[in-house]
Protein backbone atom coordinates (compact mmCIF):
# COMPACT_ATOMS: atom_id res chain seq x y z
CA UNK A 1 0.00 0.00 0.00
CA UNK A 2 3.18 2.22 0.94
CA UNK A 3 4.51 1.54 -2.51
CA UNK A 4 1.41 2.69 -4.32
CA UNK A 5 1.40 6.12 -2.23
CA UNK A 6 4.59 6.55 -3.77
CA UNK A 7 4.55 5.11 -6.69
CA UNK A 8 1.76 7.05 -8.45
CA UNK A 9 2.68 10.31 -7.90
CA UNK A 10 6.49 9.65 -9.03
CA UNK A 11 4.74 7.95 -12.16
CA UNK A 12 2.71 11.29 -12.63
CA UNK A 13 5.71 13.50 -11.87
CA UNK A 14 8.07 11.63 -14.83
CA UNK A 15 5.33 11.46 -17.64
CA UNK A 16 4.28 15.00 -16.69
CA UNK A 17 8.34 16.30 -16.93
CA UNK A 18 9.54 14.51 -20.03
CA UNK A 19 7.56 16.70 -22.74
CA UNK A 20 8.54 19.60 -20.56
CA UNK A 21 12.24 19.01 -21.29
CA UNK A 22 11.44 17.89 -24.60
CA UNK A 23 10.17 21.32 -25.62
CA UNK A 24 13.52 23.55 -24.44
CA UNK A 25 15.15 24.39 -28.13
CA UNK A 26 18.08 26.01 -28.45
CA UNK A 27 18.55 30.06 -29.24
CA UNK A 28 19.36 30.87 -32.80
CA UNK A 29 19.23 33.71 -35.39
CA UNK A 30 18.85 33.07 -39.10
CA UNK A 31 20.52 36.47 -41.00
CA UNK A 32 18.94 37.53 -44.01
CA UNK A 33 19.48 35.54 -47.16
CA UNK A 34 21.58 36.38 -49.89
CA UNK A 35 19.95 36.04 -53.27
CA UNK A 36 22.03 36.48 -56.15
CA UNK A 37 20.49 36.57 -59.36
CA UNK A 38 17.58 34.15 -58.32
CA UNK A 39 13.86 35.42 -59.41
CA UNK A 40 12.21 37.36 -56.64
CA UNK A 41 8.91 34.79 -57.02
CA UNK A 42 11.52 32.12 -55.39
CA UNK A 43 12.76 34.28 -53.00
CA UNK A 44 9.93 34.69 -50.63
CA UNK A 45 9.13 30.66 -50.94
CA UNK A 46 12.57 30.28 -49.86
CA UNK A 47 13.04 32.35 -47.07
CA UNK A 48 9.75 31.01 -45.52
CA UNK A 49 10.52 27.32 -45.79
CA UNK A 50 13.86 27.96 -44.12
CA UNK A 51 12.00 29.68 -41.54
CA UNK A 52 9.62 26.90 -41.10
CA UNK A 53 12.81 24.64 -41.27
CA UNK A 54 14.60 26.15 -38.69
CA UNK A 55 12.23 26.71 -35.98
CA UNK A 56 10.89 23.20 -35.91
CA UNK A 57 14.67 22.65 -33.92
CA UNK A 58 15.19 25.93 -32.46
CA UNK A 59 13.84 28.97 -31.20
CA UNK A 60 14.37 31.43 -34.01
CA UNK A 61 14.80 35.51 -32.89
CA UNK A 62 12.71 37.77 -34.88
CA UNK A 63 13.62 39.96 -37.69
CA UNK A 64 12.74 42.82 -35.70
CA UNK A 65 15.15 41.76 -32.50
CA UNK A 66 18.38 41.01 -35.40
CA UNK A 67 17.85 44.20 -37.02
CA UNK A 68 18.31 46.12 -33.34
CA UNK A 69 20.73 43.79 -32.55
CA UNK A 70 22.50 44.65 -35.59
CA UNK A 71 22.22 48.36 -35.15
CA UNK A 72 23.45 48.09 -31.79
CA UNK A 73 26.49 46.17 -32.97
CA UNK A 74 27.25 48.65 -35.18
CA UNK A 75 27.23 51.49 -32.27
CA UNK A 76 29.00 48.92 -30.31
CA UNK A 77 31.97 48.77 -32.59
CA UNK A 78 34.64 51.13 -33.67
CA UNK A 79 34.85 52.10 -37.25
CA UNK A 80 38.22 49.79 -37.10
CA UNK A 81 37.02 47.15 -35.77
CA UNK A 82 33.00 46.93 -37.64
CA UNK A 83 33.66 43.85 -39.55
CA UNK A 84 30.78 41.55 -41.00
CA UNK A 85 32.01 38.72 -39.14
CA UNK A 86 32.72 41.24 -35.50
CA UNK A 87 29.35 42.61 -36.18
CA UNK A 88 27.40 39.06 -36.30
CA UNK A 89 29.31 37.96 -33.36
CA UNK A 90 27.99 40.73 -31.45
CA UNK A 91 24.78 40.69 -32.57
CA UNK A 92 25.02 37.30 -31.31
CA UNK A 93 26.15 38.10 -28.23
CA UNK A 94 23.15 40.81 -27.71
CA UNK A 95 20.82 38.25 -28.54
CA UNK A 96 22.39 35.55 -26.74
CA UNK A 97 21.65 32.96 -28.90
CA UNK A 98 23.56 29.66 -29.40
CA UNK A 99 23.36 29.08 -33.18
CA UNK A 100 23.46 32.00 -35.72
CA UNK A 101 22.55 30.52 -39.70
CA UNK A 102 23.48 32.48 -43.28
CA UNK A 103 22.72 31.58 -45.54
CA UNK A 104 23.22 31.81 -49.76
CA UNK A 105 21.67 31.28 -53.08
CA UNK A 106 23.24 32.17 -55.97
CA UNK A 107 21.30 31.13 -59.56
CA UNK A 108 24.82 30.29 -61.78
CA UNK A 109 23.28 29.72 -64.82
CA UNK A 110 23.65 26.18 -64.46
CA UNK A 111 22.04 25.77 -61.58
CA UNK A 112 21.33 27.16 -58.07
CA UNK A 113 24.55 27.16 -55.42
CA UNK A 114 23.11 26.52 -52.06
CA UNK A 115 25.14 27.31 -49.51
CA UNK A 116 24.19 27.13 -45.86
CA UNK A 117 26.47 28.16 -42.68
CA UNK A 118 26.06 27.68 -38.94
CA UNK A 119 28.16 29.16 -36.43
CA UNK A 120 28.14 28.35 -32.65
CA UNK A 121 29.09 30.95 -29.61
CA UNK A 122 32.77 29.52 -29.80
CA UNK A 123 32.83 30.92 -33.50
CA UNK A 124 32.86 26.71 -34.35
CA UNK A 125 31.97 26.70 -38.18
CA UNK A 126 29.78 24.24 -40.47
CA UNK A 127 29.28 24.84 -43.77
CA UNK A 128 26.64 23.05 -46.16
CA UNK A 129 27.14 23.19 -49.97
CA UNK A 130 25.27 21.78 -53.08
CA UNK A 131 24.67 22.45 -56.85
CA UNK A 132 21.22 21.95 -57.86
CA UNK A 133 21.36 21.72 -61.75
CA UNK A 134 17.73 22.52 -63.50
CA UNK A 135 16.78 23.30 -60.28
CA UNK A 136 12.80 23.82 -59.09
CA UNK A 137 11.73 25.65 -55.81
CA UNK A 138 10.18 22.06 -54.73
CA UNK A 139 13.91 20.50 -55.65
CA UNK A 140 15.88 23.26 -53.46
CA UNK A 141 13.27 23.54 -50.97
CA UNK A 142 13.67 19.74 -50.54
CA UNK A 143 18.08 20.49 -50.58
CA UNK A 144 17.65 23.19 -48.19
CA UNK A 145 15.72 20.86 -45.43
CA UNK A 146 18.50 18.04 -46.18
CA UNK A 147 21.36 20.56 -45.38
CA UNK A 148 19.71 22.29 -42.36
CA UNK A 149 19.19 18.78 -41.19
CA UNK A 150 23.02 17.63 -41.21
CA UNK A 151 23.84 21.39 -39.92
CA UNK A 152 21.92 20.41 -36.65
CA UNK A 153 24.53 19.79 -34.03
CA UNK A 154 24.89 16.76 -31.95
Amino acid sequence: MKLRKYLLPGMAWLLLSVPVCAQIKPTAMLLPIYFVDLDKKFQGSLNNHVQTELSSYYELKSEKEIEQARDAAVDRLSSENCTEEACVKVMGELLDVEYTFSLEIIDTGEGWDLTAVRQDVDSVTSRRNELCKNCSLSKARKILSGMLIALRPG
